[in-house]
């Protein structure tokens, strides 16, 4: 009789403690989540590309005759006008002698020595020097931003190498795509970047003035892109559309209103009609 009353009351302690498992079981799971709003804001989409800074224009001095090469009466980086003398050369031959011939800048700009060695023989094909004129950003931009670049719009150049940044114009854009590269040229006036450095150059392709965005990480999806909008203590999917986007910001066309409460974190695990707790 005793042993017939534990197992009673060992029947009736595990009735009950599946019943307690059961109920905890079937809790729902409540996931933390933060949120926001839409807002109004300016939005612009940008891209940086290689800049090779140059001289525009880029003119080669070469000498008009043959001979040996004496010395250089200019210096690296120097400013020289039209027909100012670069060099001279030594035209004299087994009994011939000749005055020293000078070799003449053909434009005005800064020079580029070219490191030729006295005594060296050069010809009319040889170049001794470069001149730069004004010292310009170039980059080449992909065709398909062809129609979203214009002369007058501004870019940064900048370098972290250099430590050296400065905001320019858009003067000159190629009128022809090249159709073996699909690029196009670009270029732009510098002032703080020495003539054959390298910089990067941030350019925007896409901007609005007033646009309804929202933080890029509340964004999910891949072809279709959605968010979770919450409504009384539930996360509801919304499908959006979008326009441009940056790394902080996203514009919304379609798909929301700027009351909606757009939930920009915890928004990884959550499934539409999900319970959450917003925690700020």
């Amino acid at each position: 009789m005793k042993n017939l009353k534990n197992f009673f009351l060992l029947f009736i302690l595990i009735a009950c403690q599946n019943k307690t498992d059961i109920k905890t079981t079937n809790q729902e799971n409540i996931i933390p989540v933060s949120i926001t709003t839409p807002k109004i804001s300016y939005i612009e989409y940008s891209e940086n590309y290689t800049a090779n800074i140059s001289g525009d224009p880029l003119t080669y001095v070469f000498p008009e005759v043959p001979g040996k090469f004496i010395r250089y009466v200019v210096s690296e980086g120097q400013y020289v006008k039209k027909d100012d003398i670069i060099a001279y050369l030594d035209r004299s031959t087994v009994g011939l002698e000749f005055n020293e011939y000078p070799v003449k800048s053909p434009t005005s700009g800064k020079v580029h020595l070219m490191n030729i060695n006295a005594g060296q023989l050069i010809s009319p094909s040889t170049p001794i020097a470069q001149i730069y004129g004004i010292p310009v950003a170039i980059i080449k931009l992909p065709s398909i931003y062809y129609n979203k670049v214009k002369i007058g719009d501004k870019i940064q150049i900048y370098s972290s190498e250099l430590s050296i940044s400065e905001v320019s114009t858009i003067y000159y854009k190629s009128s022809i795509i090249d159709p073996l590269s699909q690029t196009f040229e670009i270029r732009a006036r510098v002032n703080k970047f020495p003539i054959g450095a390298f910089a990067n150059a941030k350019i925007t392709l896409e901007k609005r003035e007033k646009a309804i965005v929202i933080p890029t990480s509340a964004i999910l999806g891949l072809d279709k892109k959605y968010v979770f909008i919450l409504d009384g203590d539930r996360a509801y999917k919304r499908v959006i559309k979008i326009g441009i986007s940056n790394e902080e910001y996203t514009e919304v066309l379609e798909g929301l209103n700027l009351n909606d409460k757009i939930i920009v974190e915890g928004q990884y695990n959550l499934q539409d009609g999900s319970k959450v707790r917003v925690i700020k």
